[in-house]
């Protein structure tokens, strides 16, 4: 646990070897993947042949009203110095990639490099609906059709009938706070747009999309790739969880 400003926030760690950082920012999930840490730990553990020492970092523990991915790339950098990490590779996913692109822009000193997967620069319309449903539902604690419109929307087709009861179980103990906090990291999605500034971002760059990305759509991806004319690779036939 990290504590700074009378804020909490949570991460784990792996690799534990003195070396090139690596600061995985997740994305959006109705509990915390702090729960999850071995399963996260299993499915990253090739990074930590290519990066010394690997975090995966959590939001703060409660997102006040208000909540701004500008607060989160803050708050992302405040607990970075507060593990006395000066310089770091960030992998973004999605919202995670939202935070990471904010770090870059304002931020650049304690960049090395980003990895962006299934991320966007911008919401437009059609995101904004997806994600408003989403709140809606949460703010009904209707968790069933919430799981459904994440699993369907976040996963390509085959791997969601295949794990359809466990993605569906995943949400289940939902805390007040989880909703909450939910709902809070969806109101500051709603909105980001840095697509006009993508051009303050001077570190090496790596975009990760999946061609039926059904969540910010790939898209979102090849704007940012076309914009910075980054390295790139998409995942054709998978999702917008593919990473």
């Amino acid at each position: 646990m990290i504590r700074f400003e009378e804020k909490e926030m949570e991460y784990f760690r792996f690799g534990n070897r003195e070396g090139r950082k690596l600061i995985i920012l997740p994305g959006l999930f109705l509990k915390s993947v702090m729960g999850s840490a071995d399963a996260v730990t299993a499915a990253y553990d090739l990074l930590a042949k290519d990066y010394d020492d690997v975090y995966l970092f959590d939001h703060i523990r409660i997102e006040p009203e208000g909540y701004s991915i500008k607060d989160m790339a803050d708050d992302t950098v405040k607990a970075l110095k507060e593990l006395g990490l000066k310089k770091v590779n960030l992998m973004g996913v999605s919202l995670g990639g939202m935070i990471s692109q904010m770090i870059a822009i304002n931020h650049p000193d304690v960049v090395e490099s980003i990895i962006l997967c299934s991320a966007t620069s911008r919401i437009r319309e059609k995101q904004r609906a997806l994600f408003e449903n989403w709140k809606r539902l949460a703010e009904r604690r209707d968790l069933e059709d919430l799981m459904l419109s994440f699993g369907e929307s976040v996963y390509s087709p085959s791997f969601y009938e295949q794990y359809k009861d466990i993605i569906l179980a995943s949400g289940n103990g939902a805390s007040e706070l989880d909703y909450a906090n939910f709902i809070a990291s969806i109101n500051a999605m709603l909105y980001f747009d840095v697509y006009n500034e993508l051009y303050k971002i001077s570190c090496p760059m790596l975009a990760l999309g999946a061609g039926e990305d059904k969540a910010v759509g790939v898209e979102a991806s090849n704007e940012i790739i076309e914009k910075l004319g980054c390295d790139h690779y998409i995942y054709e036939g998978y999702g917008h969880g593919v990473l």
